[in-house]
């Protein structure tokens, strides 16, 4: 698994533009939900949205676990 972010039909589903659970769950990371919120901030991950509305700066070379959203999967990062 080289790279994580890369986007095949089996790990990632155009439609709802999100990562499989399966994919997910196959690269060992931490996944979060919404009731892992307060968890993610003291952590200060970030998703690339949030990122940009909170004008922060991440690190998107490598992904440090997943976030739950309605229809699947969204990578979370860093900040530099």
């Amino acid at each position: 698994m080289n790279n994580l972010l890369e986007k095949t039909s089996e790990t990632y589903n155009n439609y709802y533009k999100a990562y499989r659970a399966a994919y997910c769950h196959s690269t060992g990371l931490p996944m979060y939900g919404h009731k892992d919120f307060p968890e993610v901030q003291e952590k200060r991950l970030y998703t690339k949205t949030r990122a940009k509305r909170e004008k922060v700066q991440i690190d998107e070379s490598r992904p440090v676990g997943w976030y739950r959203m309605t229809n699947g999967y969204t990578p979370l990062f860093r900040t530099v």
